[in-house]
């Protein structure tokens, strides 16, 4: 009877490995399978702004309801989020940082989606 060697094992060992993961992978795309986007999203851009100061304000979460995923709005207070094409939906503003930009209401806005591209400026109320 043949012993493999230690060197031989280690390369066995690590071959058995990268079929387990690649396995895995194939497996879970099998059982889950991949996102397919069928052109029903409308992307949602703006800015968010300060209804006194009129200046934009930085990391304000915008978030679309009953939709998992959000963003943050950049230094210039540009945002961009999709949501599902319904008739309407709801996006919200949200100050969740509040020591750093100082304090702002949050705020619901109704969309009506449309279109594929929507524009939406928005001005928050200070607390």
């Amino acid at each position: 009877m043949k012993t493999f060697t230690r060197k031989s094992r280690k390369i066995l060992r690590n071959i058995f490995k990268g079929m387990s993961a690649t396995s895995l992978a194939f497996t879970f795309q099998a059982c889950y399978g991949t996102p397919q986007d069928l052109g029903e999203d409308v992307l949602i851009t703006g800015v968010v702004s300060s209804r006194q100061t009129d200046e934009p304000i930085p990391n304000i979460k915008v978030s679309v309801e009953n939709q998992p995923q959000y963003e943050f709005t950049d230094d210039n207070g540009r945002f961009s989020v999709y949501a599902l094409r319904d008739s309407a939906c709801k996006v919200r503003f949200e100050d969740v940082d509040s020591a750093q930009n100082g304090t702002f209401l949050p705020k619901d806005t109704i969309v009506e989606a449309l279109s594929e591209r929507i524009a939406l400026n928005v001005s928050l109320d200070a607390r």
